[in-house]
């Protein structure tokens, strides 16, 4: 757990789940005002979703002409603004990373089950604010033991109400116009046997299995960073851990979010 002051856009992130996007959306960051520059990776040819787990179904919008989708190297503009479209207030876009966002993207949610996020592709920043925890004092006033403070738990307030801003199946909508691009940066990430879709459907499942946690939660400081005192939280993958720093009120609406947006996509 880091000490210094991160955050997790959990709104952007869980769009981005499932919008190629998801919460989910919601990485700690660090204290920076612009995203680091990328290499975009080289254009290849989309899967096909003929052997998927869930493939994705066909747009469902009848429109009087087809929107061709722009290369993925070119797609950071459109899909920018499809994202903040999706949001009631569009100050989200300001913390969108200005390049290969979709590659971003992609990354981060394939990162969510694992113990770190490649936090030189999150695809979120600018968002401010301090980790905060309480001392638990011995008797030689000395602290040597640490809670996390529920005032910590207020910092994804603005997140969780942007995430209920969002309408599910414009999300989802928007999603399934924009999967080609997603697959193929998933491809070009290393899977070209994979479909993105299916392991958007297992990083949500993923998350959906993070326990719910007693208050307040122990933390230890051995070095520089915090740590989750309980061996098996700090074992859990970096997605379950930003559930839990959010606080479990924040965390129940998130997941109520996620299986709502699961039910869309596997339907």
């Amino acid at each position: 757990m880091q000490q210094e002051p991160r955050k997790w856009l959990i709104p952007v992130l869980l769009s981005a789940l499932v919008l190629g996007i998801l919460f989910f959306f919601w990485t700690q960051l660090n204290k920076t005002t612009k995203a680091p520059v990328v290499e975009a990776p080289a254009v290849t040819e989309p899967v096909v979703d003929d052997q998927a787990t869930y493939p994705v179904a066909e747009e469902t919008i009848i429109e009087s002409a087809p929107r061709p989708l722009p290369e993925l190297d070119k797609s950071d503009a459109e899909i920018a603004g499809a994202i903040v479209g999706l949001f009631a207030n569009k100050d989200v876009g300001s913390h969108l990373a200005s390049d290969n966002i979709i590659v971003r993207l992609v990354t981060t949610v394939d990162n969510l089950t694992h113990p770190r996020i490649a936090e030189r592709l999150r695809p979120v920043v600018g968002l401010d604010g301090q980790f905060m925890v309480d001392p638990v004092w011995s008797e030689d006033e000395d602290a040597n033991e640490f809670t996390l403070s529920p005032a910590n738990y207020a910092r994804y307030d603005w997140l969780i109400s942007q995430l209920n801003s969002v309408d599910s199946e414009q999300l989802a909508a928007t999603y399934q116009h924009y999967n080609p691009l997603f697959q193929q940066a998933y491809t070009d990430l290393g899977y070209p046997d994979s479909y993105f879709n299916d392991r958007l459907i297992e990083v949500i499942d993923h998350l959906l299995a993070t326990p719910r946690v007693g208050e307040p939660v122990k933390l230890i400081r051995p070095h520089v960073l915090y740590q989750f005192a309980d061996p098996r939280l700090e074992g859990l993958s970096s997605g379950q851990k930003i559930l839990i720093r959010m606080g479990n009120q924040h965390a129940t609406v998130v997941k109520t979010k996620l299986r709502e947006l699961r039910g869309l996509l596997t339907k």
